[in-house]
């Protein structure tokens, strides 16, 4: 994904992340079904730091520890 890629390159050459979003996918490493995906990104709710961080999991695999 190109905004991840941004992202990535922001870390590595800048350390300055604010104008960049990252977003993961979840894989099941047995059958490599994606079960979830989690993200970052700036809000514009709250006050400063407003990095927002969110995730979710398919109900069949929340509370399987």
């Amino acid at each position: 994904m190109p905004a991840n890629k941004a992202f990535l390159d922001a870390v590595k050459n800048t350390c300055n992340i604010d104008d960049y979003t990252l977003s993961l996918g979840i894989f099941n490493k047995a059958t490599n079904e994606c079960i979830g995906w989690c993200c970052t990104g700036i809000k514009d709710e709250p006050p400063t730091p407003n990095r927002e961080f969110m995730y979710a999991t398919s109900s069949e695999y929340q509370n399987d520890w």
